[in-house]
């Protein structure tokens, strides 16, 4: 995956509720998105682990992409891919078609939009591909051009797409609606937008996609779709699972999207009592994310005063419990680099720097062991538990 965030963990949720009734474990590889090769721990991951299967999301390189699906080829596992479109494989992706049409009738039916902006998500990714697709066609359909000073690229990321629309708002004010591929791009929007001195919904419509929890901690609330991303990961797994099982048939599941309305299209009514019931549910749910970052900044802070990999160490096992975690394990990689006869990845000798497990931090085994074990020795059963997440973490050139 490409990293461990609110889409994957949505995703995540969804599988476990497959695989765990069948007691097979999950284990969770989060990209290194400072290279465009294949980590060489997910390669010993797939060589050396026997895993059941592969269950791939979106990476962010296209050589990445191709690297994966060199692999998964030659070691002939069992493989399912989410939001992508492979073929002859086995794929789940949520109804982009449906949901993004439901998001333009909205606009463009029941709001009467005409001068919609759109801010492009990823330009290679699927999903957004074909959201913008869509966006063009529902135009068209109904005798609308395509603005093109309207459409602007956005990169996923809240500062371009904040910026761009903010260059955009200097030259013109006219839009009534700003389409996005995902909720927290529509954030930056809704801030954009308030920020020329426009309002939300009246002035200017905003929409997003995907139902992160953050469209519902604005005010307003973000019109959005959601994906139904658990059961897109169900799905995901039981076509994994029905892989191993011996159907190796090339099966694309598209799973239904829900067209989401809220505050960012449609004004408040209700009057006084439902705005504040309204910022009642965003004032727990912001209380929530707030305890989870006061988490965060705690370990941070005690990270800050860190000197040594056993220093980091011994935080990261003070405060799992803090964060969450019910497992963390640290694992520092020499900087040794041969490689080995019989595998394409490099090996360097490894050591366990932290290791929290059962409700409390235990003293790191000592044991050297090779990074293409993950773990060491005596807690590699550890890989066959629930669920794990593999995350690399990098010091300097380590």
């Amino acid at each position: 995956m490409t990293t461990f965030d609110v889409y994957q963990i949505a995703l995540v949720r969804g599988m476990l509720e497959v695989l765990a009734p069948r007691g097979v474990p999950l284990v969770v590889h989060s990209d290194d998105l400072t290279s465009t090769a294949l980590p060489e721990s997910l390669v010993c991951l797939l060589r050396h682990h026997s895993p059941v299967g592969v269950i791939t999301t979106d990476l962010p390189r296209p050589e990445q992409s191709e690297a994966l699906l060199g692999l998964l080829a030659e070691l002939r596992l069992p493989t399912v891919h989410i939001a992508q479109d492979v073929p002859g494989a086995a794929c789940v992706r949520g109804d982009n078609d449906q949901g993004m049409s439901a998001v333009m009738a909205h606009l463009l039916d029941e709001r009467g939009v005409r001068r919609p902006v759109m801010i492009r998500g990823h330009l290679h990714a699927a999903d957004h591909i074909e959201r913008e697709l869509v966006f063009r066609r529902e135009l068209a359909v109904r005798g609308l051009a395509v603005d093109e000073e309207l459409v602007i690229d956005g990169q996923a990321r809240h500062d371009v797409a904040d910026q761009e629309l903010r260059t955009l708002l200097r030259r013109r004010t006219d839009m009534d609606a700003v389409v996005t591929t995902d909720d927290y791009i529509a954030v930056a929007a809704m801030e954009a937008v308030t920020g020329r001195g426009l309002r939300v919904p009246e002035d200017v419509a905003v929409t997003g996609f995907d139902n992160y929890p953050t469209g519902v901690m604005t005010w307003p609330g973000i019109t959005t779709v959601d994906q139904n991303l658990p059961d897109q990961g169900r799905v995901a797994a039981e076509l994994l699972l029905a892989q191993a099982d011996g159907d190796r048939s090339a099966a694309r599941v598209e799973v239904p999207c829900t067209l989401v309305v809220r505050g960012s299209t449609v004004p408040a009514e209700g009057g006084v009592d439902e705005q504040i019931r309204t910022a009642v549910r965003i004032t727990r749910t912001a209380t929530g994310h707030s305890r989870a970052q006061d988490a965060i900044v705690g370990m941070s802070r005690d990270l800050l005063g860190c000197r040594s990999l056993d220093d980091v160490g011994g935080v990261l096992a003070d405060r799992a419990a803090s964060v969450g975690l019910t497992r963390c394990f640290l694992v520092a990689f020499d900087p040794v680099s041969d490689p080995a006869e019989d595998d394409t990845a490099r090996h360097s000798t490894s050591r366990l720097v932290a290791d929290y497990r059962d409700g409390r931090a235990h003293v790191p085994d000592p044991e050297r062991f090779s990074s293409c074990r993950l773990l060491p020795g005596r807690l590699e059963s550890e890989l066959g538990r629930d669920l794990l997440v593999y995350q690399p973490l990098y010091q300097g050139d380590r």
